[in-house]
């Protein structure tokens, strides 16, 4: 049987030291999720760094029209850990969780979407990259998926 690490690589997109996530275009994802679906819970998607420290960043938009969600989000793994910031507050964006297998997983309570414009979107279904990755990094785009809210 091939276990689930091998499939989350095998879905995943391999980033290496200075490339841009996407090829440096936008990723608008396959299907749009309404906002209302987001309504009392979380965003969360997976990815993994192959080396010991890294980060990229992204910004999270509603298409059309132009909304942002969030400024940019940057994850970094350092020796000690994950941090995750927002440029526009420079405050903790959202949460990293262990997904298992050297997986870990991005979430952010729809609540706490740092942009204004979030409370007006509509619908969320694209992500901006940002910045170039550091390190290398494997990101899963098929693992967008809306879970339950977290506690803090």
């Amino acid at each position: 049987a091939v276990d689930e690490y091998d499939n989350r690589i095998n879905q995943a997109t391999k980033y290496e030291n200075g490339d841009k996530l996407n090829g440096g275009t936008n990723y608008l994802l396959p299907t749009s999720v309404p906002m209302a679906a987001l309504s009392g819970k979380a965003l969360r998607f997976e990815f993994m760094f192959t080396s010991e420290t890294g980060s990229f960043a992204f910004s999270l938009l509603q298409y059309s029209p132009w909304t942002a969600l969030t400024n940019v989000v940057t994850i970094t793994k350092t020796e000690s850990g994950f941090t995750v910031t927002d440029n526009g507050t420079n405050k903790p964006c959202g949460r990293i969780v262990d997904a298992g297998n050297g997986w870990y997983a991005w979430e952010i309570n729809a609540v706490d979407f740092p942009c204004a414009g979030a409370a007006t979107a509509q619908v969320f279904d694209l992500v901006v990259p940002r910045n170039t990755v550091v390190g290398t990094l494997y990101l899963n785009w098929n693992s967008f998926a809306i879970v339950d809210a977290y506690s803090k």
